[in-house]
């Protein structure tokens, strides 16, 4: 079964579909459409993602967090490469 929907795309994104059909990648701009919600649907959230490395590698500690947000942290602006923006 099938159900009629109407949605509304950017024009560069409708601009795309349109020509992955004429390209044929896809019989029809709905085929199109369906494979990419189910392309989303099948793929593990960042939360399963996470999860499944905590039951893998064990949780984060707070050593390895701390170092994580030291990677993170912004570069002084005088120590930044010229040519580097803000």
């Amino acid at each position: 079964m099938t159900v009629k929907l109407t949605i509304s795309l950017p024009d560069d994104l409708a601009g795309e579909v349109r020509a992955a059909v004429q390209a044929g990648r896809a019989p029809t701009v709905s085929a199109y459409i369906a494979k990419a919600i189910e392309w989303v649907r099948d793929r593990p959230t960042l939360e399963q993602v996470l999860d499944e490395m905590d039951e893998e590698f064990g949780p984060t500690t707070p050593a390895e967090l701390a170092w994580a947000k030291a990677q993170m942290a912004p570069i002084p602006t005088d120590a930044r490469p010229a040519g580097l923006g803000a």
